[in-house]
């Protein structure tokens, strides 16, 4: 990570960033405040200007403010969060049911799968076989962006016609490798 900041340091202005004395780490010099003009931020997602511009204007990556001299400029910290992708809107769905084990992820509040926010598909049913209707139904009605199967489970045939599912209604599957059960 530190061969990253110190590629972008000696890339930058002169002004903005210095090398670290000794003893000092690069931390120390490179801030998650650190104000980026629109070249900057180019260089660091390895996008164009106009790219960046149509990101700006689409309230994708908007900036944070302007100088005096009415330049666009963005916090290294929101650059960075967009770069993980934290910032875009996709949420990555998964199955909580006692009915079906084979699909399960337990995932604690809060948790991120590759930087997304997740949400439970909230299944209907008391029966292994509406449970799984269920689960098709909603996957048929392309709610979701993405779903996070668990991985210890590839083979089993329920997993199997799952994934036969979303690829067939164009749903990403996301293998995590979540506890084993």
């Amino acid at each position: 990570m530190e061969l990253r900041f110190l590629f972008f340091a000696a890339a930058s202005s002169y002004k903005r960033y210095r090398m670290p004395k000794r003893g000092q780490s690069f931390e120390s010099v490179i801030s998650p405040l650190d104000q980026l003009n629109g070249v900057e931020v180019c260089s660091l997602l390895g996008i164009h200007r106009s790219t960046l511009l149509r990101l700006a204007s689409g309230g994708v990556l908007i900036p944070d403010g302007e100088t005096g001299g009415h330049r666009k400029f963005w916090l290294r910290s929101n650059v960075d969060a967009y770069r993980l992708g934290t910032m875009t809107t996709a949420t990555v769905s998964h199955v909580t049911s006692l009915l079906l084990p084979e699909l399960s992820l337990p995932v604690p509040h809060g948790y991120r799968i590759l930087g997304q926010g997740v949400i439970s598909i909230p299944l209907q049913g008391n029966t292994k076989a509406a449970a799984l209707t269920s689960l098709l139904l909603v996957l048929a009605e392309n709610k979701t962006t993405a779903l996070a199967l668990p991985a210890h489970t590839h083979t089993h045939y329920i997993h199997q016609t799952v994934v036969d599912a979303c690829r067939q209604f164009a749903i990403p599957v996301i293998l995590h490798p979540g506890a084993q059960q």
